[in-house]
Formats: C-alpha cells, sequence, structure tokens
C-alpha cells in the first residue's frame, strides 16, 4: 500500500482509529479492547513520524519545495493525529492521548492563523474566522457576540465603497470571514433538498 500511495497508510490509520472509536461509543462492551487498539495505532503511529518524520506519511508532491508555513509542518499529518488522540480521548482518560492532543491542535492553530498575528490579542482575523464559524453552526450566540466584538477592535476592520475589510486579514482569512458571517443559508438549503 505504501508503494502505491504513502497517504493511504495514514489515511488506514486515522478511518480504523475513528471506526473503532465509534463502535465502542456504540458498544460500551468493547471499550477495553478497542482502547488498547487505539492506544496501539496512536503510538506506533508517532512513534513512526519521530523517527522518519512527516514526509513518511506524504507523497513525493511534500519535497518538491519549501513548505509555506515556517514549521514545515503538516497540517494534514498533525489534523489527522489530532483527530486520533481526540477520539481515543473520548473513550476513557489517558494523558498520552490528552498530551498529544494538546500538542497537535497547538500545531494545527499555529498553522490556521493565516494572516499577522494581532499583537497582545495573539489572535489573527483567519482563526477568529474558524471559530465563528464553529460559534455560529452550533448557536453559541455568547461565544460568537465575543469574537465579532473582538474582530471589530483587534483585526482593523476598514470600510470604504467597497464595504468592510479587515487589515489584519490575508487570502484565506478574509473569505473564511465572509463565509463565517454568511453562513446558514445554504446549509438550510440543503437540508431542505436531502431527505435525512
Amino acid at each position: 500500500m505504501r508503494q502505491t500511495n504513502a497517504e493511504w497508510d495514514f489515511m488506514g490509520r486515522t478511518f480504523l482509529a475513528l471506526a473503532l472509536a465509534n463502535v465502542t461509543l456504540a458498544d460500551p462492551t468493547t471499550r477495553t479492547r478497542h482502547v488498547a487498539a487505539l492506544d496501539a495505532i496512536l503510538a506506533d503511529t508517532v512513534a513512526v513520524e519521530r523517527e522518519l518524520g512527516q514526509q513518511h506519511f506524504l507523497m513525493d508532491y511534500a519535497s518538491f519545495r519549501p513548505w509555506v508555513h515556517p514549521s514545515g509542518r503538516s497540517l494534514f499529518v498533525d489534523g489527522e493525529i489530532a483527530l486520533m488522540a481526540g477520539a481515543r480521548c473520548l473513550l476513557a482518560p489517558g494523558d498520552d492521548a490528552r498530551q498529544e492532543l494538546d500538542r497537535r491542535v497547538a500545531q494545527v492553530r499555529s498553522q490556521m492563523d493565516s494572516g499577522p498575528i494581532v499583537p497582545v490579542l495573539g489572535a489573527s482575523a483567519g482563526a477568529s474566522g474558524h471559530a465563528i464559524i464553529g460559534a455560529r453552526a452550533f448557536g453559541d450566540e455568547a461565544f460568537l457576540e465575543a469574537l465579532v466584538t473582538s474582530l471589530q477592535l483587534g483585526a482593523f476592520p476598514d470600510t470604504d465603497a467597497d464595504g468592510l475589510t479587515y487589515r489584519a486579514g490575508a487570502q484565506v482569512a478574509d473569505p473564511v470571514l465572509l463565509y463565517a458571517l454568511a453562513q446558514g443559508p445554504l446549509w438550510a438549503a440543503l437540508s431542505r433538498e436531502v431527505p435525512s
């Protein structure tokens, strides 16, 4: 499998971990066996990454040119390991899984903070946009209001004849914010069209 596509090995690990978590949540009698299997998958994945680097789980494109983000890390690899660790944490307490989850989420967050980081606030318009998407999607009005208020304070809003822009935005941050603030109608239309 690795000879055909190195990412299949990695995605296979992730989907197996998520499947084990789903089966365990549906049938708690499998918890002991599946948590042990999830621990083994997570430990092996992290050990392989530590020994061979993130490139081991990526196709050749990963070495064609330098990474855009200065960390030189793969959002794909960090994000999927975070998914595995998060699934493991949902099943049972575990310090190793929790530490791995926290570490990976920090890596992912640093890569998602697209655009300049606003001093003092330690945030960016891009990261705030992703948080606004979540707050709107889950109806968390208090968090949404706090995020929009902080955006108005720290993202340096600028209104001209074309409308509102944020000077702390960027090529990805601005569309994320627009989507975050406008989301809803598309999903409502889809949910009317797609039978549940």
